[in-house]
């Protein structure tokens, strides 16, 4: 379900001296899981803030995945892809 079915273009994010590349509708979505969660409250934009740094963080802290800040390969999998009862 969290299949991107389109090419979308990639940006680029940068967060605590760390830099990446992610499609945008992906970028979008993990947004949108992090709204769900009440860790984000902003809207979905296409660019990194302070406030979507800090709730990724907390998320990854939560996941005790590495706080990168940046929705990195395992936050991606851990947000969009395993269901929740495997978390």
């Amino acid at each position: 379900s969290a299949r991107i079915t389109s090419d979308s273009p990639l940006i680029v994010l940068q967060a605590g001296g760390n830099k990446m590349q992610i499609r945008r509708d992906t970028f979008v979505q993990v947004q949108k899981a992090l709204i769900k969660r009440k860790l984000y409250r902003d809207s979905p934009r296409n660019d990194m803030t302070h406030a979507l740094e800090t709730a990724l963080k907390a998320y990854q802290k939560d996941q005790k995945l590495k706080e990168t800040g940046l929705p990195d390969a395992a936050t991606v999998i851990r947000l969009l892809i395993v269901p929740a009862d495997q978390r």
